[in-house]
């Protein structure tokens, strides 16, 4: 996750107990183990669970459902944006990529596989366009 954009994280969960990107299952849902958040008094004494729950259609995370999610109306739970977007840099690279919140770009499958070694060239770039004070908007394609 590259951080493009301030946030206040504290303000996104001020009014519920949990707040993250959504993963849609079979009539289930959960959140995105990469971007999730609880309040704290709410997990506190719970059991949480990292794993899948296939049965369900849940990936990581999706083991939490009966203790957790499943307490909550999923139509009442404001979730995290969740967009993909093209983004051009210097007129040499252009790739599609996912944006959250409006504030993180997520670098997508590198974790289970060697996904990195052709997305690395253009993240280098994407993060030198950053450091010398270019905004994400600068380089989204219209």
């Amino acid at each position: 996750m590259i951080p493009v954009s301030p946030i206040q994280l504290s303000q996104r969960i001020a009014s519920q107990e949990v707040y993250g990107t959504l993963n849609d299952g079979n009539s289930y849902w959960n959140l995105w183990a990469g971007y999730c958040f609880f309040k704290y008094a709410k997990v506190a004494s719970l059991p949480m669970n990292f794993l899948y729950d296939f049965s369900r259609g849940l990936d990581t995370w999706g083991r939490n459902w009966d203790y957790l999610y499943s307490q909550y109306a999923r139509p009442q739970i404001k979730f995290a944006d969740d967009i993909r977007i093209e983004l051009k840099i210097n007129d040499q690279f252009q790739s599609t990529v996912q944006l959250i919140d409006n504030a993180w770009v997520h670098i997508g499958g590198v974790s289970y596989n060697n996904n990195l070694a052709p997305k690395g060239v253009f993240f280098e770039h994407l993060i030198e366009n950053f450091q010398q004070g270019s905004a994400i908007n600068d380089m989204v394609v219209h």
